[in-house]
């Protein structure tokens, strides 16, 4: 069912999305299952950011990740963190983002899985972008510019060259 809630939110029927949703989530919570419950909050998360409800949105997406964080492999730790430093980001509120997507990028270091990682230090970058931090931003998007060309991750590359033409 939470499948069909995400296509739904693919097709732009949020408010269907997020009803189908709901219930769902109650299941999980009776059920116990902590990395499920984790997965639809974040779902609901992102359902609740498309509707234009963003303290909903970061409701639930605090209470997936007080759960993701603490359970899964690193990769899923890392996306809870992520996820995190997005909503944050999204908010404009740079500051709590970073030492988020820090802690992701530790957690991506950890599992061993490394084709997300040129996307992840612009993130970061563009984190330190936002705060003016220009030295470390500097470094980390040249970091990702390396990756992403290696990687032949244009999306990431296109977006990288971007940032570190501002920061220029």
């Amino acid at each position: 069912k939470l499948d069909i809630a995400c296509v739904h939110d693919r097709l732009g029927e949020i408010d269907k999305a997020i009803k189908m949703t709901l219930p769902i989530l109650e299941a999980f919570i009776r059920s116990g299952d902590s990395t499920r419950i984790g997965h639809v909050y974040t779902s609901l998360a992102g359902f609740y950011s498309k509707a234009n409800l963003p303290e909903k949105s970061l409701e639930a997406t605090r209470n997936g990740f007080e759960i993701l964080k603490q359970h899964g492999p690193p990769m899923h730790r890392c996306a809870a963190y992520n996820q995190m430093a997005f909503t944050y980001s999204d908010m404009g509120r740079w500051g709590d983002a970073l030492p988020l997507l820090d802690t992701a990028l530790q957690f991506m270091e950890l599992s061993g899985e490394f084709d997300q990682h040129p996307g992840m230090l612009l993130n970061i970058g563009n984190c330190h972008r936002e705060l003016g931090h220009w030295a470390e931003a500097r470094r980390y998007l040249q970091t990702a510019r390396a990756e992403a060309d290696s990687l032949g991750q244009a999306h990431v590359l296109a977006r990288t060259l971007e940032r570190l033409s501002q920061v220029a």
